[in-house]
């Protein structure tokens, strides 16, 4: 059958770390130093969100030194909020986390990552009514996390 792109959702990645690494520590080699010389959490080789994470942030940092991969955003949130490493996650993934000051975003000049997803379904599917729910979902999630 024929399929098309019904719609596209952006995500935001955003740099944050747990609480082992400290304010005191950034200011003595500043935060290009931390940058450029932390270990990285990140995901397995020859994931897609790992390549994302490369394509915008090798250029600025020369190298990320992994801490540790996963196969997991959800390991990842949880190894940044033990101090592991900086991670690069999904704002949405690390919410909770961010609302209960577990994980720390750190404002860094680096660029913005953001990936596009496509919702992508054979043009005649009928659509439950759990599917559409979850379309509506990322709809209204795509339209909350715009680029600035």
């Amino acid at each position: 059958g024929v399929f098309y792109a019904k719609q596209y959702m952006l995500r935001l990645g955003i740099i944050l770390y747990g609480f082992r690494l400290t304010f005191l520590d950034m200011g003595h080699v500043g935060l290009a130093g931390v940058l450029i010389d932390a270990l990285w959490l990140l995901r397995e080789p020859g994931s897609g969100t790992q390549e994302a994470v490369e394509q915008v942030l090798l250029p600025h940092l020369h190298q990320l030194r992994p801490a540790a991969e996963f196969s997991n955003s959800e390991a990842i949130k949880h190894a940044a909020a033990a101090g592991l490493g900086l991670a690069c996650l999904s704002r949405t993934i690390v919410a909770r986390f961010l609302s209960r000051g577990e994980l720390v975003e750190v404002n860094t000049p680096l660029p913005k990552l953001t990936r596009r997803f496509f919702l992508i379904y054979h043009r005649k599917k009928t659509l439950s009514p759990q599917l559409k729910t979850f379309l509506n979902h990322c709809r209204h999630m795509h339209s909350t996390q715009l680029p600035d």
